[in-house]
């Protein structure tokens, strides 16, 4: 919606994969989103900026069932 600075299912919208090669692999990421003009949507410029991100492990995390006898643990590995 113009003038609106809130998600709405009706928005126009680009996907961008820049990000992986900005944040990939770092224990944090700061973004400045620049404002761009989005082709897909008559390039009227983007009012917000919206991402999703999942923090995937570098190294082993144990899991500890505290109300296991027989396997308390159970190791899960990570993939970064």
């Amino acid at each position: 919606k113009t003038g609106s600075c809130n998600y709405s299912p009706d928005d126009c919208f680009e996907e961008r994969t820049y990000l992986h090669g900005t944040c990939g692999g770092k224990p944090s990421c700061y973004i400045f989103p620049p404002l761009i003009s989005l082709s897909k949507c008559n390039n009227s410029k983007a009012t917000y900026f919206y991402a999703e991100y999942q923090c995937i492990p570098n190294r082993p995390k144990l899991n500890v069932n505290i109300c296991s006898s027989s396997s308390p643990l159970e190791r899960v590995d990570g993939g970064a």
